[in-house]
C-alpha cells in the first residue's frame, strides 16, 4: 500500500518480462479486487536443493518474519529486499553450496497468537533435524551502524550451528560493523512453563539452532553499513563453509 496523504493507493508489482511488453505512455486499466484479513495466514518457503552427496540433506534456514508495524515500514521492506537478493545470489552461487538453503518468510509473528513460524514447527516444510541452523533476521534493524545478535538457541553440541555463528559474527566485524552480543534474562524454565514465542519456539520446540537479530533503537542511515554489506556478508559465510 503507498499512502498519499489521506489516502492509500495499492502498489503493484509487475515482472521484467511484463514490463517488455509495456509500450511508453501508454495507459493502464487494472481492475482489483480486496478482502479483508482472515485468520488464515500464509508463509512463503523456498529450498535451493545442496549439491554435496554428502551434506546435501542438511540446510540452512534464513527467515524473516514479513508482517510490520507502521514505524518498522522501511525496515522491514528492505529487509525482504535483502532476502530476495540473497536468494537470487546463492542460486547464482549454487555450484559452490553443499548444503540445501531455506529462504522462509513467515506470516503473523507480530503476535503469538497467529504466527506462522509457530505453525511451521508444527507443519515443517523440510525435516526440522535436517535443518542444521536457522539465521532468523526479523529483529534487524538494517537503517544502523551495528547489529545486535542473541546466539543463546546456537549451542556449542551443535558444533556446525556454533562454528557457522562464529563465522558469521567475524565476517560481520570485518566489515567493520560492530556487533553487540544479546542475552535473555529468561530461564528455559520460564520459556517453557509459559510456551516459547516466535523468536524462541525453532530452537526450543523444533530444536533448530537459531542466530537471532536483535532489533536496534537510535540513531538511522539512510544506507548504513549494514544494510549495504549485510548480504554479501551473509552469502559469503554460507558459500565459503569448509566444514
Amino acid at each position: 500500500i503507498l499512502n498519499r496523504g489521506n489516502d492509500k493507493l495499492p502498489l503493484i508489482y509487475i515482472t521484467k518480462a511484463a514490463s517488455k511488453l509495456i509500450k511508453p505512455d501508454s495507459k493502464l486499466e487494472v481492475n482489483i479486487k480486496s478482502k479483508g484479513l482472515s485468520e488464515t495466514g500464509r508463509n512463503v518457503i523456498g529450498i535451493l536443493p545442496g549439491k554435496s552427496k554428502t551434506l546435501s540433506k542438511e540446510a540452512i534456514m534464513i527467515s524473516l518474519g514479513y508482517n510490520y508495524m507502521d514505524y518498522d515500514k522501511e525496515n522491514t521492506s528492505e529487509k525482504i529486499k535483502m532476502m530476495i537478493e540473497t536468494a537470487k545470489k546463492l542460486y547464482d552461487k549454487e555450484s559452490k553450496q553443499g548444503r540445501s538453503i531455506i529462504i522462509a518468510f513467515f506470516d503473523g509473528n507480530i503476535t503469538d497468537d497467529y504466527s506462522g513460524v509457530k505453525n511451521y514447527t508444527e507443519n515443517p516444510s523440510y525435516l526440522l533435524e535436517n535443518t542444521s541452523v536457522n539465521v532468523d533476521l526479523t529483529g534487524m534493524n538494517v537503517k544502523t551502524e551495528d547489529i545486535i545478535l542473541n546466539t543463546q538457541q546456537v549451542p556449542v553440541t551443535r558444533y556446525f550451528a556454533w562454528a557457522f555463528s562464529h563465522q558469521l559474527e567475524q565476517n560481520i566485524k570485518h566489515k567493520g560493523i560492530k556487533v553487540t552480543k544479546y542475552s535473555s534474562k529468561k530461564t528455559i524454565d520460564q520459556i517453557l512453563e509459559s510456551g516459547p514465542n516466535s523468536q524462541e519456539v525453532l530452537y526450543y520446540k523444533g530444536a533448530v539452532p537459531t542466530v537471532l537479530t536483535m532489533y536496534r533503537t537510535g540513531n538511522t542511515e539512510k544506507h548504513s553499513k549494514l544494510e549495504k554489506n549485510f548480504t554479501d556478508i551473509l552469502v559469503s559465510s554460507i558459500t565459503n563453509i569448509n566444514y
